[in-house]
């Protein structure tokens, strides 16, 4: 498993190549206008599976929350094996945001990382003309953890 992390350069790009880390709430890859790859969170929560995490690193990505007209801010908590370790508002657009990983973290092993949006919607609900069906909240690209 740390293999499979360590072959990815450290770097997931929610391309396909990385389903292995997803669990429960990711709705099928997706292409940005400028090539980035991305995955939809499923609703409100989303989980990834990661092996061997460096105490005091930290986890970089990319997010941009669904966006329309009278939407509520979006907010994300991260928890890392259960416990919180962020807690962001994700401005409209994407932005990398960069959370901190315990010092006291255990290295070895499978971590479970978990996030929880406030709120999901369909956007064919909130948006005039769509016909997506989807419950979307989140975007979410390019994960990258460093030491």
């Amino acid at each position: 498993c740390a293999e499979r992390l360590a072959a990815l350069g450290g770097r997931l790009d929610f391309d396909g190549h990385d389903a292995f880390f997803h669990g429960h709430g990711w709705h099928s890859p997706e292409t940005r206008p400028d090539g980035e790859r991305f995955q939809w969170i499923a609703g409100r929560h989303a989980e990834l599976a990661l092996p061997a995490l460096p105490p005091g690193g930290s986890l970089r990505f990319e997010a941009n929350p669904l966006a329309y007209p009278d939407a509520p801010p979006q907010s994300l908590e991260l928890r890392l094996d259960g416990e919180v370790i962020g807690r962001l508002d994700p401005e409209p657009g994407w932005s990398e945001h960069t959370i901190a990983l315990p010092e006291d973290l255990e290295a070895a092993g499978l971590h479970l990382l978990t996030l929880d949006l406030g709120h999901a919607v369909r956007p064919r609900d909130v948006i005039k003309g769509s016909t997506d069906k989807r419950t979307l909240g989140l975007a979410v690209a390019a994960l990258e953890v460093s030491p």
